[in-house]
């Protein structure tokens, strides 16, 4: 991944270097001992990232950022409200 190797976005944020310390993985067990979790994917897919991160005994402690917008689908809820149920 571009942000691990050069801490950069050149497509989207072309003139950002982030710092070393941010890291994309889309291994959830390498998120679980994180301090700070961005769901950056799909709203469609929050639900079952978060039922995959709850077997992994996420800490009630964790802060998690939603970086997508929209409802779901099905439930019609705000991917608030499914974090919320799942977590």
């Amino acid at each position: 991944l571009e942000l691990n190797t050069y801490h950069t976005n050149k497509v989207y944020l072309p003139e950002i270097i982030f710092p070393h310390d941010i890291k994309a993985s889309s291994n959830l067990e390498e998120v679980v001992n994180c301090d700070l979790i961005l769901l950056s994917i799909l709203s469609q897919n929050i639900r079952q990232i978060c039922q995959d991160l709850a077997h992994l005994n996420l800490s009630h402690e964790k802060i998690i950022i939603i970086c997508a917008k929209g409802i779901e689908q099905k439930t019609i809820k705000l991917l608030s409200e499914v974090v919320e149920d799942v977590l």
